[in-house]
């Protein structure tokens, strides 16, 4: 029954939707994405007064990453190339290329909604209430948010941390899931401006981290790239060696997986990622006299472009730039992909890699929960409750069969998905591009 309910919800129409919502943004806003390194040295960079919202621009930029690049970047991709064929990669940068457009969209209109009410309301509620005028349609949201962080902000990670350990014993599984649960929870309790000190530490050194493993091994594969992208172009458009005939099937096939990997990956258009961006004291007229919307819309970008066309491209082209033919399971095939450029230290890279990512989605999933639960309700003890619900959850988590858990996410990332497109659409009007 789920399955089939995800079918629906996640089928062609809600792909085309998001694509087609991401054509309009980008084009609105002037496609930015082309100039967006000139504009973040104009804002990035600028001379700016001290910040004083609840959290730094960097640790918005932080834990917004953090939610997004779970072990998705890794066996995610994988996945998606075992599916899709080398082809969904390049559908994949035409998802973030889009996606970009969108994410600027729903954090210009958070921040510039937050501004405007002058009110403490954070994420997508801040224009789904203010803008279409329905606090309740805003609840809808803030509620399948935070079902969603129960699920694949969550328990799905944790069991992606229990599962890097390779082990089918249900007591070590346990082990796992109590020690990460109680990691968690040192920072869970500290409330969300701890959260967002510590993504601010996490994940530039695991993001770096990764990129350099993977950078390494293309490095030594180098030989390989330029077939890895030309199998990547030719998979896009279904072309195929046999005569240079054209593969309607092999073009489907890598389109829509290509394009769900991409959206999955960064979650633009879900409103998610305004959580964390509407948590900033940005004010308009600084910096480089861009309006505060335009500069957050901008951070939101840069997120897209680093969670998808950096760190999921060189999760690619490490696998194709290496003979993993033989390898069963996306796993074991991104391992031995890894393996032959670091040896023996890809298991261990690949560990690490996925705890912590895994491990960040977690705190960074909790931190759109808490601030979806403080929308709903100021009762202390309900926003309390949530915190030790959701610490209990990661601990459930690694001993649980996912595929239930998975279900239920998609379902509400579906639902926090379109009803955000939604007020998107009918506010569009009022999406101005960075001049």
């Amino acid at each position: 029954m789920l399955e089939k309910i995800n079918l629906i919800l996640w089928g062609y129409g809600t792909i085309a939707l998001i694509m087609a919502a991401g054509l309009y943004f980008s084009v609105k806003i002037g496609f930015a994405q082309l100039h967006l390194p000139k504009i973040l040295k104009n804002t990035l960079f600028a001379k700016k007064e001290s910040e004083q919202g609840e959290i730094s621009r960097f640790q918005a930029l932080s834990t917004a990453l953090a939610a997004s690049m779970g072990t998705g970047n890794i066996v995610g991709v994988a996945a998606a190339i075992a599916v899709g064929g080398p082809g969904a990669v390049f559908w994949m940068w035409v998802s973030a290329f889009f996606g970009m457009g969108t994410a600027y969209a729903e954090n210009f209109l958070g921040v510039t909604y937050k501004n405007k009410s002058k009110s403490k309301i954070s994420g997508s509620m801040a224009y789904l209430e203010k803008g279409l005028g329905s606090r309740k349609f805003a609840c809808v949201f803030a509620a399948a948010a935070v079902l969603a962080s129960f699920g694949v902000g969550n328990m799905v990670q944790s069991n992606a941390i229990a599962a890097s350990f390779s082990t089918n014993d249900k007591l070590i599984q346990i082990v796992i899931g109590v020690i990460t649960a109680t990691a968690a929870g040192i920072f869970i309790l500290g409330g969300t401006k701890r959260i967002a000190a510590v993504l601010e530490k996490i994940i530039p050194v695991i993001s770096l981290f990764y990129i350099i493993g993977a950078v390494v091994v293309i490095i030594l594969n180098i030989k390989n790239i330029p077939n890895a992208f030309a199998s990547i172009i030719s998979g896009a458009f279904g072309m195929t060696s046999v005569a240079g005939g054209i593969s309607g099937a092999m073009i489907k096939r890598a389109v829509t997986v290509g394009l769900a990997r991409g959206i999955f990956s960064n979650e633009a258009g879900m409103g998610s990622s305004v959580f964390a961006h509407t948590e900033t004291d940005c004010k308009d007229g600084r910096p480089g006299g861009y309006t505060a919307g335009a500069i957050m819309g901008m951070w939101a970008m840069l997120e897209v472009f680093i969670d998808t066309i950096i760190c999921c491209t060189l999760t690619a082209f490490v696998i194709l730039s290496a003979d993993i033919t033989g390898s069963s399971g996306v796993t074991t095939a991104v391992i031995t992909a890894f393996e032959s450029g670091l040896g023996q230290f890809a298991g261990i890279f690949i560990r690490i890699s996925t705890v912590i990512f895994a491990f960040a989605t977690i705190l960074g999933w909790c931190f759109y929960g808490e601030k979806s639960i403080g929308y709903l309700t100021k009762n202390r003890i309900a926003k309390r409750s949530y915190s030790y619900l959701y610490i209990a959850a990661i601990a459930l988590g690694a001993v649980l069969s996912v595929n239930f858990v998975w279900q239920l996410s998609d379902i509400f990332n579906a639902l926090m998905l379109i009803l955000n497109l939604f007020g998107l659409m009918y506010l569009h009007k009022e999406v101005q591009k960075p001049d």
